[in-house]
C-alpha cells in the first residue's frame, strides 16, 4: 500500500491539497481530451473520438458520492461495444471497499514538488530534451514493443499507445518530448500545463537499455525549467504504486501527497449481476 502524507487532512487551501486537486483534475482532462463525452444519469461516459484508436477503453466519471455503478451505465457502455469499464476515485484502495468486488482496484500515488523549496538538478551536459517529431513515432513504438512494461501499466500495443499520446497532444492537452543522450533519442514524456500553478509530467518512458541510470531526471529537470518559465509553482505526476518511478521522483525531491484508486471490470461480468 502506498504511503501518503497527511496533508490532505489539512485546511483545503493548503499547497498540498491544492496541488492534489489540480493533479486529479488534470488526470480527468487527460481522458477527456480527444474523447466524445456523453452524460448518463449524472455519469460522464468518455468514448474514443476520431483521433483515438478503437482499442481505447471506456472511461466513466462517477458523480460525487457514488458508490455503485448503476445498470444503465453498464448497458450504455455495452451498446457502445466496450468490453470493460474503468474509472478513478480520489483516495487509496482502502477508502473504496464499499464498491463491488467485481472491480479490480489499482492504486496510483500523487507526487508533488514545490519549486520554492525543492532544488531540481539541471540537465547533464550530454542530455537534452526536444519536442517530439513525427519521425520519432516509430522509434517510440519500438521502445514500447521492446518491453511489456508501460508507463501507465496498461497492456496497450505500442502503436495504439503512440496514437493515444499523439491524439491527446493534437487535442491540446499536452506537449510530447523526447530525451536524447549525445543526440540519440533514449526516452520520451509529456507535459501538461492545463492546470493553474501546475506542470504535470505524463507517461515518462525510457528505452529499456537506458533504464537504471537516472536518465529520467531529464524529464523532471525539464519540467522544473518549464514551470519557472511559465511562472508555475508546482510540478507533479501520478506514479504506479508497484512501479519504480516513485523512487525516481522521491530522489528528485518530490513527495507523495495522496492517492487515487483505479477501478476496472469487464462489462460482461458486471452485466451478469455481480455488482
Amino acid at each position: 500500500m502506498a504511503q501518503t502524507s497527511g496533508c490532505l487532512n489539512q485546511r483545503s487551501n493548503s499547497p498540498c491539497a491544492n496541488a492534489f486537486e489540480s493533479l486529479l483534475e488534470d488526470d480527468r482532462e487527460y481522458f477527456r481530451a480527444a474523447s466524445r463525452i456523453e452524460v448518463v444519469d449524472g455519469w460522464q461516459v468518455l468514448s474514443p473520438g476520431s483521433l483515438l484508436p478503437m482499442s481505447t477503453m471506456s472511461i466513466v466519471e462517477p458523480p460525487p458520492g457514488a458508490n455503485e455503478c448503476p445498470p444503465q451505465i453498464i448497458a450504455f457502455c455495452q451498446k457502445r461495444g466496450f468490453e470493460s469499464i474503468r474509472f478513478y476515485l480520489p483516495g487509496p484502495e482502502t477508502a473504496h471497499r464499499s464498491w463491488s468486488a467485481s472491480f479490480v482496484r489499482g492504486e496510483e500515488t500523487a507526487m508533488f514538488g514545490n519549486l520554492a523549496d525543492t532544488e531540481f538538478e539541471p540537465l547533464a551536459a550530454d542530455i537534452s530534451v526536444r519536442a517530439l517529431q513525427p519521425e520519432d513515432d516509430r522509434l517510440k513504438q519500438s521502445w514500447l514493443d521492446m518491453d511489456s512494461a508501460r508507463p501507465d501499466g496498461k497492456a496497450t500495443s505500442g502503436s495504439d499507445y503512440v496514437a493515444i499520446e499523439n491524439a491527446k497532444a493534437d487535442a491540446g492537452y499536452m506537449e510530447n518530448y523526447v530525451i536524447t543522450e549525445r543526440g540519440t533519442p533514449i526516452g520520451s514524456f509529456g507535459l501538461s500545463l492545463g492546470q493553474p500553478d501546475l506542470v504535470r509530467i505524463k507517461n515518462l518512458l525510457l528505452a529499456k537499455p537506458h533504464r537504471g541510470r537516472g536518465l529520467g531526471y531529464a524529464a523532471i529537470g525539464f519540467a522544473a525549467q518549464e514551470a519557472r518559465r511559465v511562472s508555475r509553482r508546482w510540478i507533479g505526476a501520478f506514479v504506479l504504486t508497484s512501479g519504480t518511478a516513485r523512487n525516481l521522483y522521491e530522489r528528485a525531491g518530490l513527495r507523495a501527497i495522496g492517492a487515487q484508486t483505479e477501478m476496472i471490470a469487464p462489462l460482461a461480468l458486471l452485466a451478469d449481476g455481480d455488482l
